[in-house]
């Protein structure tokens, strides 16, 4: 498969975009530990290209704020997992942007693997999902020998919503033949949102830099995405932490005008303040899977929410002037 600009993504998207959920970026060291028995997502003895996989996340994850029902790879991309809708509008996260194959693709001998396994107590997993000994379509394509390869790991955790890439052994000899950027090293991205067909991005998290401590950077701008990647290639033992940050409340700006969603939590009943001078035309309640649980019309201040099961949701309110998303709790 030639290197494509479909990213990696996480297999969600809600018709809206994402909370304004921000991360912190920390770089830790680990002992890099291969799964033991883990459920393969390529095939078991024999050779891959363009790999498609799905499975359903086991516990509640959310990412920028939205919860994560499934992780998939598909449009011939395998390297990373991958969502979408009918509006082709996703939610990604690349832990390495590159085209990956079976090392021993040409010779017909397995020589790598897509896997994950989840481990921990309920209350504490992680699901692991590893990319062992994976090469590079270009370079397996050419008959090139020797062949660079990288081994890595991304860690999901249940309740903190926290990511790390883990890093393992690996071989680049040729960087630039693998990774599109051509400044040394893999590109690591985070996006909320990434529309398919006009390449529109959501709020974006990427690193850039030397990849013993790289920055992160914020963008909404696809090209300077595609331009953007380490410098070099992480080390052995190398773990890349993206935490996010504690929600500070449900408030958010409407055209310099706030606006509070009280209380929260709520038993029955839910009061938009702040809306003077804005024209709300539909107002939406969501559930954290997506679903659509209440829409209101011409409904300014107050909401009856007393029909809904405890737990966690998002309103919608759409006006003239935009969109606007916040979260609440129904207790």
């Amino acid at each position: 498969m030639k290197n494509k600009i479909i990213l990696v993504a996480s297999a969600f998207f809600l018709g809206f975009s994402a909370l304004s959920q921000t991360y912190t970026f920390s770089v830790g060291t680990n002992t890099y530990i291969e799964l033991d028995n883990p459920t393969y997502l390529t095939p078991v003895g024999e050779t891959w290209d363009d790999p498609e996989f799905g499975f359903d996340f086991p516990f509640v994850f959310e990412y920028f704020g939205v919860n994560l029902p499934a992780l998939t790879a598909s449009y011939g991309v395998g390297a990373e997992l991958f969502g979408t809708n009918s509006n082709l509008q996703v939610p990604i996260f690349v832990p390495v942007f590159c085209d990956p194959i079976d090392l021993g693709y040409m010779s017909d001998n397995p020589l790598s693997s897509i896997s994950y396994k989840v481990e921990g107590i309920i209350g504490n997993r992680i699901l692991k999902v590893q990319w062992k000994n994976i090469g590079f379509f270009n370079q397996v394509d050419q008959g090139v020998t020797p062949l660079d390869y990288m081994n890595y790991q991304a860690w999901f955790y249940e309740g903190t919503n926290r990511i790390e890439i883990r890093f393992g052994a690996n071989v680049i000899t040729n960087p630039n033949d693998h990774f599109e950027s051509q400044l040394g090293g893999p590109a690591v991205f985070l996006i909320s949102t990434f529309d398919l067909i006009t390449e529109q991005m959501g709020n974006t998290y990427y690193l850039s830099g030397n990849p013993i401590n790289p920055t992160m950077n914020f963008t909404t701008d696809f090209e300077v995405l595609t331009s953007s990647s380490l410098s070099g290639i992480p080390a052995n033992g190398q773990t890349y932490i993206f935490m996010p940050d504690a929600q500070s409340g449900l408030e958010s700006e409407i055209n310099n005008i706030s606006f509070s969603i009280v209380p929260n939590p709520s038993s029955s009943i839910l009061n938009i303040i702040g809306t003077n001078g804005i024209d709300i035309e539909e107002i939406q309640i969501y559930d954290i899977s997506g679903r659509v649980m209440h829409t209101f019309y011409n409904q300014n201040h107050q909401l009856n929410i007393e029909d809904l099961n405890n737990g966690n949701y998002i309103i919608k309110i759409s006006s003239s002037s935009g969109q606007y998303i916040e979260k609440f709790i129904k207790q």
